[in-house]
């Protein structure tokens, strides 16, 4: 189960490792299924900003503040939302580090 890390900036702490992030849906298990949180052992950026923001209800803030970062970090692209900047096709898991670093989330 993944769960919040103890840090400044959980999401990027959280999604950093390759592993744990995911496209196409908040959360997936060891198997590659679509999954409750509680099984996901990774997740995408909505997942990982529901895991470490539901708790103090800042979400769609802080899912606000990568859109952000994105329309800054790569604007031709400017038109995608967090979650489908993160789904798109063409988004490497570089890009989406970079996006959660300049939003320090």
């Amino acid at each position: 189960m993944l769960s919040r890390p103890n840090s400044s900036t959980p999401v990027l702490d959280l999604l950093k490792d390759p592993t744990k992030w995911t496209k196409g849906t908040a959360f997936k298990d060891a198997s590659g299924k679509s999954c409750e949180q509680k099984y996901a052992t990774c997740c995408c950026v909505y997942g990982a900003t529901t895991i470490c923001y539901q708790q103090n209800g800042t979400v769609l803030r802080q899912l606000s503040k990568v859109t952000m970062a994105i329309e800054k970090l790569f604007p031709s692209r400017n038109e995608y939302s967090s979650m489908l900047f993160n789904d798109h096709p063409e988004t490497t898991h570089e890009e989406m580090i970079a996006a959660l670093t300049e939003a320090q989330i």
